[in-house]
């Protein structure tokens, strides 16, 4: 374990020398596209549990689908991107299941126990987490304009998903603690990934992250169960595709690439146009109305991000 910890201080201290902050516009164009395309996850979600799916068989089918799909064109196209280090196992195993899974479940078991609006906001104050984790792990400043942006995206999560419109029986503790999770979960992704992408190429640290989510999912989901429901509902398999590739794997492949060159508190905020483009989605596709709220809480969430991109004149 003590050699494990060392090894790990050792990545950290290589990824603290790269200056993330001195960016190049594109990897936050490919950042921001990454979170629009896990904004439209909502519409594959909602087509599945329309059709009988349960949130936990959803959850477990987006990374088997995924798994499934990124190991096999891998193993065919390029076999020495699968090649990693024995004792860096564990690392992929946290991102996999400690992050991205368990991110699911938290969220999940948050909902249940309170609302989607109030699940949604506790998931995206990831961002104030990651700069939480940033400033011990890379030694990234938390600058008072960072600062200001990420509570004006958490704020404009809040507004965007109605929370300020939830009735007080929906606080529920546990349900909240369950929610604190999910977003703690969620920025371990972009800490750990960082780390990982100093010595892994992106598609390794991708297929991995899947594998290992896939593999947990496997062991809390009723197989025959999801596969019956699949064989009652063969057009399920066009979401599930869906679900896997538009809802998980480009997103992530997108998100990895911005993430090895972009500050990891930058990139989650940048991120938080995931339920802008979700409102929208809503409105056009499932014609859910927006609310005077939540076009404030957008102009937020975008003023966060367009005030991210403006340079310190003393720096």
């Amino acid at each position: 374990m003590a050699r494990t910890v060392i090894y790990l201080r050792k990545i950290v201290e290589q990824t603290r020398g790269e200056e993330p902050e001195k960016m190049i516009g594109i990897y936050d164009v490919v950042i921001l596209l990454a979170g629009m395309m896990w904004g439209v996850l909502g519409i594959f979600v909602n087509r599945l549990t329309g059709i009988g799916f349960s949130s936990v068989q959803v959850a477990a089918l987006r990374w088997i689908s995924s798994a499934c799909i990124v190991f096999l064109l891998v193993f065919v196209t390029d076999k020495d991107k699968l090649k990693i280090r024995l004792r860096d196992i564990w690392i992929f195993a946290l991102i996999g299941i400690g992050s991205s899974l368990a991110m699911s479940m938290f969220y999940f078991l948050s909902m249940n126990l309170t609302s989607v609006a109030v699940s949604d906001v506790l998931l995206y104050t990831s961002p104030i987490w990651v700069l939480v984790f940033s400033a011990i792990f890379f030694h990234e400043r938390i600058t008072p304009k960072k600062l200001c942006c990420i509570l004006l995206a958490v704020c404009g999560c809040a507004l965007v998903c109605g929370v300020l419109e939830q009735n007080g029986e929906l606080w529920n503790a546990k349900g909240i603690a369950f929610g604190v999770c999910s977003g703690i979960a969620y920025s371990l992704y972009s800490i750990m990934g960082k780390i990982v992408l100093k010595k892994y190429d992106r598609i390794t640290l991708l297929v991995y992250n899947v594998l290992f989510a896939a593999l947990g999912a496997i062991l809390i989901v009723d197989i025959p169960q999801t596969v019956g429901l699949i064989g009652k509902n063969v057009n399920s398999l066009i979401y599930i595709l869906l679900l896997a590739t538009v809802g998980t794997l480009f997103p992530f492949f997108f998100y990895t690439i911005g993430l090895k060159k972009t500050a990891a508190s930058k990139a989650a905020v940048i991120c938080c146009i995931e339920p802008v483009t979700a409102a929208a989605v809503s409105a056009l596709f499932l014609k859910e109305p927006l609310g005077i709220l939540q076009v404030i809480g957008i102009g937020l969430i975008v003023g966060s991000i367009v005030l991210l991109q403006i340079k310190d004149e003393n720096r």
